[in-house]
């Protein structure tokens, strides 16, 4: 349990809440190539110039953070910011150093390298107890034998906030989240969620600028976490502050954040909002971590068309790829899967295949189909190559993963392994990533 001393952190309230600008990327990995290089054939002009404007006013600022500990490296250099107001995620598989970065915005571990600042004032030194900012813990930490009420109060009463204020700053935080009238409950007679929400109310009672929340979630079972997911973000938007959310569940992040910075082994991979960072991932690690996607192997030739495995030749939508290897990319659900032959398209592909796998989820199912040649309607008929697949594609045996929607005529056709198939996709919606970019 963290010491209480270092959860009672006053500071005031800031009010703008900049949600839904489209933000300006930031791939921080020198061999990474950026974002525009991977996708500015397919952004409208408005998309462009909105990327071009001036970015919000930032609250956090890192510059050069970057921990070690011992011969082991948490984090690599790192610079960003978070923009006052916004609901911020970092994303990432355990281990990659996203915590680690939380426990230094926080003060609880100091940088080996670099600078933080908070609302422009030089943070790099400053004790957890005289930051402005409060954090909400994975395992709640509320106080056992303190009530609701004076869980929620404790920070104020370190920081001899008067007595009269103090009680009417605790009712309006119970009532913030919920739980206006409990005020004389102790923990053990609340279920998690509840617990929860006292956490999130005596860290919000003290208007930090910023809110660090670790993986406050996890516990939840999948009902009560994803109804708290739309809790915090109903939140969020009412107190105005900056949410700062570690998380490993990509679907939270994509529902909660404004943005959100994917992180591996210590780097971060990409900054983007969600829709970006799905849409355009610009390495293959966060390609093939935000969601499902399927991957083949690929080679990017002199005329700028494409030779990728399965799918045959073809002009990618996407400028200026570097000549050579990559990974050529495309969801699941961008696949219109057919048990006869689709009429030929411009600007659309096709391949015949075999349903080999089916995995049922309720509402939909998923469908893996070993695909024997493919049919162009621009480039003519060819087959699939049989160089070493990435990923799930080997043994020279190519392979998709479609979705399909249960209760329809579709499903009842195509839903039975053995079922042989025709898979089509628009050639816009198949993404490059040059090797250099992979995960």
């Amino acid at each position: 349990m963290p010491n209480p001393e270092d959860i009672a952190r006053p500071a005031r309230l800031h009010s703008e809440a900049p949600r839904g600008e489209t933000p300006r990327p930031e791939t921080l990995r020198p061999e990474t190539p950026h974002p525009e290089t991977l996708r500015s054939a397919r952004m409208r002009p408005e998309q462009r110039d909105s990327e071009r404007a001036e970015s919000a006013e930032e609250v956090i600022r890192l510059e050069g953070i970057a921990k070690s500990f011992g011969a082991v490296t948490a984090v690599h250099p790192t610079s960003f910011s978070v923009r006052r107001g916004e609901f911020f995620a970092l994303l990432g598989p355990s281990g990659c150093g996203k915590t680690t970065l939380l426990r230094i915005l926080s003060g609880f571990h100091p940088p080996t390298a670099g600078r933080l600042f908070i609302d422009g004032t030089d943070m790099t030194a400053v004790p957890a107890n005289r930051r402005p900012v409060n954090m909400v813990f994975q395992s709640y930490a509320v106080f056992p034998h303190m009530s609701v009420g004076e869980n929620v109060a404790y920070g104020l009463k370190v920081a001899k906030v008067a007595r009269s204020e103090r009680q009417q700053r605790v009712r309006e935080a119970l009532e913030l989240v919920r739980l206006g009238g409990m005020e004389s409950r102790r923990p053990a007679q609340l279920s998690g969620g509840q617990q929860q929400r006292v956490a999130l109310a005596r860290a919000l009672v003290m208007q930090p600028k910023v809110l660090l929340l670790d993986e406050p979630l996890s516990a939840l079972d999948a009902k009560l976490r994803e109804h708290m997911c739309a809790e915090l973000v109903r939140l969020q938007k009412q107190v105005g502050i900056t949410f700062l959310i570690v998380t490993h569940d990509q679907a939270e992040a994509l529902s909660m954040a404004d943005r959100i910075a994917v992180m591996n082994h210590g780097h971060l991979e990409q900054l983007d909002s969600p829709e970006t960072l799905y849409t355009f991932p610009a390495t293959r690690f966060v390609a093939d971590f935000i969601g499902r996607i399927n991957f083949f192997a690929a080679e990017v030739l002199a005329d700028g068309t494409v030779e990728a495995q399965a799918l045959g030749k073809f002009r990618p939508a996407q400028d200026s790829l570097p000549q050579g290897a990559a990974t050529a990319a495309l969801r699941p659900e961008q696949i219109v899967v057919s048990t006869t032959a689709p009429p030929k398209q411009e600007g659309r592909s096709m391949a015949r295949g075999t349903v080999s796998l089916l995995a049922y989820y309720g509402d939909y199912c998923t469908a893996e189909i070993v695909l024997e040649g493919r049919e162009d309607s621009t480039e003519g008929e060819s087959e699939g190559g049989t160089e070493d697949s990435p990923k799930d594609n080997t043994g020279g045996q190519a392979k998709m993963t479609v979705f399909i929607i249960n209760n329809t005529p579709q499903a009842r056709e195509i839903a039975r392994e053995g079922q042989a198939v025709w898979c089509s996709w628009a050639i816009r919606d198949l993404l490059l990533i040059p090797q250099a970019g992979g995960g």
